[in-house]
């Protein structure tokens, strides 16, 4: 076993970057590291996982990973996660699974679809008038099939029960939603893969394009009110390699639900072996916090130069980030009217420190609407 305690963050290796056989031995890691934001904020994260490394030319860090992730927050969050990966087993086919259970102790609720925002300024109100508690339990699988060399088609179904409650009786989320709201939905979603990036995790140049269609079982609120959603959804990121050390990158993406949708599928972006966090945070809008906006139509669009300032090839790096991220949600509550109007854009730079080619944490700080913004996040933002 091969144990590191870094003083900050971060990451580690689980072996040497020389070229390998395929019947290299699998390794064991475990570290500490941080993260943080306005949510949670500051979270101590414990990380053990195996893996086999894969060949020093794959595009891809490990032919198969198995991973366990334990984080408590100092605003009463805590998580546990399972995460299994193996991407490199068969060249036709790659496999993917998360089990979870996350509480949230302080997560952000301002309101739904483009109203969300209505100008607020949220230091004008009580500390938790815009917050609830909200509780995950989820498991997801997804199954993905090669159809020529950049092109693949996947399968994925999803189950998870969910409980958003106030944290005072009258705070806003007390307003919309009397009582604690709790729901269980069960998902499927069928996605075409377009993808021609040099590297998964750290690439500098290609596309990954993909576009899906889902549906759940769900439903918005507690009392009678249908259930059962469709939605589609697209996203493409593309990668630019001026020089050495110089990547431009960007991305466009929407996605859009069916009234039904509960509030928990609205908080949700779904995408290739994982589901993204949206809108505001690390992984959309930085210059927001998590879950800063939500609804049933969502925009989003990034631009980022990406810049080695120390540049320690196999090694590491140390990368300077500037970007601006712009979007917006719309379509708020079941006959609430759907409108297009009040683009969100957040403005900043940032850290990102990669160990070896197999790790990679990023720190952002944005300008937005409501004054600078501080996000974390393991990998890139897209």
């Amino acid at each position: 076993m091969r144990r590191f305690l870094p003083i900050l963050m971060l990451a580690c290796s689980t072996g040497a970057l020389a070229a390998q056989e395929a019947t290299v031995p699998a390794r064991m890691s475990w570290f500490p590291y941080l993260l943080g934001d306005p949510n949670n904020g500051l979270l101590v994260v414990g990380h053990w996982h195996v893996a086999r490394q894969a060949d020093y030319e794959a595009r891809f860090p490990h032919d198969w990973y198995v991973g366990v992730e334990g984080a408590l927050g100092t605003r009463g969050s805590r998580s546990l996660t399972l995460k299994a990966r193996a991407p490199g087993l068969n060249p036709n086919w790659r496999l993917a699974a998360d089990l979870g259970a996350a509480r949230e102790g302080r997560f952000g609720y301002y309101g739904e679809g483009a109203g969300g925002d209505a100008g607020l300024d949220p230091d004008a109100f009580p500390t938790d008038y815009f917050r609830v508690r909200r509780s995950q339990f989820y498991a997801r699988a997804e199954i993905t099939r090669r159809i020529t060399a950049p092109l693949r088609a996947s399968a994925a179904v999803g189950l998870t029960h969910f409980r958003y409650s106030a944290l005072e009786e009258e705070n806003l989320f007390a307003m919309d939603h009397p009582g604690a709201l709790n729901g269980t939905d069960a998902t499927a979603r069928l996605t075409l893969v377009l993808d021609t990036r040099d590297r998964e995790l750290f690439p500098a140049k290609g596309l990954l394009i993909e576009a899906g269609l889902l549906g759940g079982t769900g439903r918005y609120c507690d009392a009678p009110c249908g259930s059962g959603y469709a939605g589609l959804y697209g996203h493409a990121r593309g990668f630019l390699s001026v020089k050495r050390g110089l990547v431009l990158a960007g991305r466009a993406g929407f996605r859009s639900l069916g009234e039904n949708a509960p509030l928990d599928a609205r908080y949700e972006f779904p995408e290739w072996e994982r589901e993204r966090s949206v809108y505001g945070g690390f992984e959309s809008n930085r210059g927001y916090v998590r879950g800063r906006l939500v609804g049933r139509r969502i925009v989003m669009t990034s631009a980022e130069v990406r810049y080695d300032l120390v540049d320690g090839g196999d090694y590491g790096a140390l990368t300077l980030l500037g970007f601006v991220d712009g979007g917006g949600v719309y379509g708020g509550p079941v006959g609430g009217p759907l409108t297009f109007s009040g683009w969100k854009t957040g403005l900043g730079g940032g850290i990102a420190l990669r160990v070896m080619r197999l790790a990679l944490v990023s720190f952002s700080f944005a300008k937005g609407p409501n004054g600078f913004n501080f996000t974390s996040g393991t990998g890139w933002s897209f």
